[in-house]
């Protein structure tokens, strides 16, 4: 198989495959990866998760290959008749724009200052998605050959394309509205060689980025930089992480240097979740968690 032996595969006995058609399926599929999740909305249940890594994956062709070898052996995939069907990429630029300026004929004008053309694939294309939550529209380049493919699996449906960005930051500013957040807080998610930084301040949201990280001191410094710039003290500001973030990671033991309140997100409160799921850590997969929520 293409992708490495799987970093968690976890299916609830209570999955029904008679029951598809009220489970939401999401993905999240990056440059060498694909995380998958499947949600029962009617009782609130978390019943798959699964989470696929290529380390040998070098080109998009082989990206695709992977994907096809997975849903080839994955008959439960391969279903056309899910409630709903998210798809979102992860780790490509993306900006952000206010709806009332928002112009579908300048996408590629938004994400000048965003893109990094070394970074980018041939066949990487300039997508947007809505936010109603946000007020904003999210403009992102995805893979359009990955989209494509997953698309044409589920040929029965509609796939509604999104960025991990709005994922996440759609369930940081519901969960915060609800109260299962705190307010005037940093939250952090940490992928391999990025971080995604939102703040919300006053009920509304300050920002929303991505910066790169090659080490923990850049993890310590776009955290720190963050605050300073939202004027908001380090000593008093909480400071939520999630994502493949160790307690135990270095980067997490200098920033407690600085940051009074730290902390470890939770999982999603609305969700239930089997024991299976117990091997997971907790902040590990917010935003593909949440992804069903999306409109």
């Amino acid at each position: 198989m293409i992708f490495d032996k799987p970093a968690h595969k976890i299916q609830d006995a209570a999955l029904d495959t008679d029951r598809l058609s009220q489970y939401t399926l999401s993905i999240m599929v990056s440059r060498r990866t694909i995380r998958l999740c499947a949600v029962d909305a009617h009782e609130s249940r978390c019943l798959l998760l699964e989470d696929y890594r290529g380390s040998r994956i070098q080109t998009e062709d082989e990206l695709l290959q992977a994907i096809d070898e997975l849903y080839e052996k994955h008959s439960l995939l391969k279903a056309g008749y899910w409630a709903k069907v998210q798809l979102a990429f992860r780790a490509t630029p993306f900006s952000w724009v206010p709806t009332e300026l928002f112009d579908m004929y300048r996408c590629d004008e938004y994400l000048q200052y965003a893109v990094d053309a070394a970074a980018l694939l041939d066949n990487d294309a300039t997508r947007f998605s809505e936010s109603n939550a946000l007020q904003a529209h999210c403009v992102f380049k995805a893979s359009g050959s990955v989209a494509n493919r997953l698309q044409n699996i589920y040929l029965n449906q509609s796939v509604n394309i999104y960025h991990q960005a709005q994922v996440f930051a759609e369930a940081i500013y519901r969960n915060t509205a609800l109260g299962n957040l705190p307010e005037n807080a940093l939250h952090v998610y940490g992928e391999a060689k990025y971080i995604l930084i939102m703040a919300v301040k006053g009920g509304q949201v300050k920002l929303i980025n991505q910066f790169p990280v090659l080490s923990p001191e850049d993890f310590v410094y776009f955290t720190l930089f963050a605050l300073d710039e939202l004027q908001m003290p380090a000593h008093e500001t909480p400071v939520l992480l999630y994502g493949e973030i160790s307690p135990g990671a270095k980067s997490v033991e200098l920033l407690r240097k600085y940051i009074k309140d730290l902390r470890f997100s939770g999982r999603p409160p609305h969700l239930l979740f089997s024991y299976q799921f117990d091997e997971v850590l907790d902040h590990r997969y917010y935003d593909l968690l949440n992804m069903h929520l999306l409109d």
